[in-house]
């Protein structure tokens, strides 16, 4: 399975007992499609490059933002579950944006199959003698 990294910028005022759920809904869903979450990271409240518009208004009625909370998640998962995890954080109107980016998983570096291609060979170890 693929290796996805999803960014979210959340509303800076949502408190923390909404989010918690939120990001367990999202974990749930990826394990149970037999995917694996390696890091939910909670960068903290940062402020946005601009201003953003959220696609619901909060509590206050605020409907642009300075401020946002940052999450960050890495998970291995198959693309049909990376749909349905999208089509839940469109859904979440504490979001204010999202961004999923395909890594490379370290382990493709690994499995080259040319030899020169692959940094983890260790050619000091591996030399080869030249033949007499």
């Amino acid at each position: 399975m693929p290796l996805f990294n999803l960014l979210m910028t959340v509303k800076a005022p949502t408190p923390s007992n909404v989010i918690a759920p939120f990001v367990r809904l999202l974990a749930n869903t990826i394990v149970k499609d037999g995917g694996v979450v390696r890091t939910v990271e909670n960068l903290g409240v940062r402020r946005l490059p601009m201003r953003r518009k959220a696609k619901f208004a909060d509590r206050e009625g605020n409907r642009y933002f300075d401020d946002g909370r940052m999450i960050n998640m890495r998970f291995d998962t198959n693309p049909n579950t990376l749909r349905e995890l999208q089509r839940i954080v469109m859904l979440q109107e504490d979001v204010i944006s999202n961004t999923v980016t395909r890594e490379k998983d370290w382990s493709e570096y690994a499995n080259v199959k040319k030899l020169k291609q692959n940094r983890f060979y260790d050619w000091e170890k591996h030399k080869l003698e030249p033949e007499p």
